[in-house]
């Protein structure tokens, strides 16, 4: 067996176990990663070719054109089954944030609970979340995600610069991932037991699923107050979180 022979074995081979693989999250991807697969496999397309006409010039066409889109498919269906376990991530936390004792739920958001942040939202709030906790020192942390009334002016543009939120010490980036959706409610159920006062509102249907690739952000420390706000460009919500 030749090295060229080898190679193209080899990445058929491969190429035939994304096909399978990609199956379960896109039909189509799969279908096309199989047959780039047995064009590439020697003695499949030995086959093909006894029974259909086709060069190897056509051969190598045909692979060139159906490997992206397959890719380009398979891509498209996985981050949408990512971005799905996301939102359904962020579902359970609010579910787990209605079913928990120690929160008060409002019917309307509580415009007050921003005063002692010094901020004031733009817009319609879809989602609020006031947290309250600490024995000698306290910490008061507010979760927003707003529908703003016209596009922000926020300083830098997304994704996120790792060299600029790292200066915010008491937000917990661990939350933004990296292409992936904004994780909040996590600090709530980390500090639940030593819980002061949680208040948490939530318009019905709401989409919580917020991203940071497209649209911009700015971070602001105020004293003992720290801020982030992110713009998700593509849903037109914005995601603003208080802490001090």
């Amino acid at each position: 067996m030749t090295i060229k022979t080898f190679t193209k074995w080899t990445l058929g081979l491969l190429i035939l176990a994304l096909g399978v693989l990609a199956f379960s999250t896109s039909v189509i991807a799969s279908i096309l990663f199989i047959l780039v697969s047995l064009l590439l496999i020697p003695t499949s397309y030995d086959f093909i070719k006894q029974r259909v006409n086709i060069s190897k010039k056509s051969r190598n066409v045909i692979i060139l054109c159906i490997t992206p889109l397959a890719l380009f498919l398979y891509g498209k269906a996985l981050a949408k089954e990512v971005d799905d376990v996301f939102r359904i991530m962020n579902e359970q936390v609010a579910e787990h944030n209605n079913k928990t004792n120690d929160i008060t739920e409002l019917n309307t958001p509580k415009m007050e609970l921003y005063r002692q942040f010094d901020f004031i939202p733009d817009g319609e709030i879809i989602y609020q979340f006031y947290h309250e906790y600490g024995f000698t020192d306290k910490i008061w942390h507010l979760t927003s995600i707003v529908k703003p009334k016209t596009k922000p002016k926020l300083i830098h543009d997304l994704p996120l610069d790792k060299s600029i939120i790292e200066e915010l010490e008491k937000i917990d980036l661990r939350k933004f991932i990296v292409g992936k959706p904004i994780i909040f409610g996590g600090d709530y159920i980390v500090n639940s037991d030593v819980t002061i006062d949680a208040q948490q509102y939530l318009l019905k249907n709401s989409d919580l699923n917020v991203n940071h690739i497209n649209g911009s952000y700015q971070i602001e420390k105020k004293g003992s107050i720290e801020v982030i706000r992110i713009y998700d460009a593509d849903k037109n919500i914005e995601y603003i979180e208080l802490k001090k």
